[in-house]
């Protein structure tokens, strides 16, 4: 990633990541999507108070489909830290299949899952755990090379349960 470089932010929640991503990327080269007005709110907030508020960070609420709010744009990384571990697999075939146009041959997606041995399972309300078969195959159905990072940890995982996914368009590697 270089300071001209675009971002996709999905899910971006109130920037925790998107403030660094703002402040390093070239003004108007980040792009943030939530489904909370409120946190997208404390975002702009936070974007301000860091001196922020300049670099034309685009904050969309995501209530509609991708191709409504972003319509022909392709980004060259798009970012969704903890979002599919909220996701059951029908919400995730959706988001791979919609973000599929906003991506061009060099594009890459990065995503954190928590991972099971056994098949896609619900943990709790809004916790899911995926096997690397599943993004394979699903990776696979809507066109996608699938790589998993094994040289990433989450802090705050002790557990080791946390793993992180990078697609790319099937045959642009």
């Amino acid at each position: 990633m270089t300071p001209a470089s675009t971002l996709l932010d999905y899910g971006c929640g109130a920037l925790a990541a998107g403030i660094q991503f703002v402040g390093f990327l070239d003004a108007g080269n980040y792009t943030g999507l939530d489904i909370s007005a409120e946190v997208l709110c404390e975002g702009e907030r936070r974007l301000e108070r860091a001196g922020l508020a300049a670099r034309r960070a685009g904050l969309y609420l995501l209530d509609s489909n991708l191709a409504a709010l972003l319509g022909e744009r392709q980004f060259d990384f798009l970012w969704a830290q903890s979002v599919l571990t909220h996701m059951p697999p029908d919400d995730i075939r959706t988001l791979l299949r919609d973000i599929r146009p906003h991506m061009h041959g060099g594009s890459q997606l990065f995503t954190t899952f928590a991972n099971t041995q056994g098949k896609p399972r619900q943990k709790q309300f809004k916790d899911w755990y995926y096997n690397r078969e599943f993004f394979i195959e699903t990776a696979a159905a809507y066109g996608f090379d699938v790589e998993f990072m094994t040289d990433w940890n989450h802090p705050n995982d002790s557990a080791g349960n946390d793993m992180m996914a990078r697609f790319t368009l099937k045959g642009d590697r």
